[in-house]
């Protein structure tokens, strides 16, 4: 395993952006996940152990 050096400190909950009730919709906003969801399913059709999601925020934290 190749060992981890983060050099740029990453931004603390304080300092990352938050909702400003500002609408950040174009016209590709569905038309992408729909095309990704449907080859996803044309290709796994077959599987039933996947899942897709959109428009979700992940946020993980480790203690040091």
């Amino acid at each position: 395993m190749v060992p981890f050096r983060q050099t740029i400190p990453l931004p603390t909950g304080g300092e990352l952006p938050n909702a400003d009730d500002t609408p950040v919709d174009n016209e590709n906003q569905n038309f992408i996940p729909n095309l990704l969801l449907f080859l996803l399913k044309f290709h796994w059709k077959q599987r039933n152990n996947w899942f897709f999601g959109v428009d979700m925020a992940i946020y993980h934290t480790i203690a040091i």
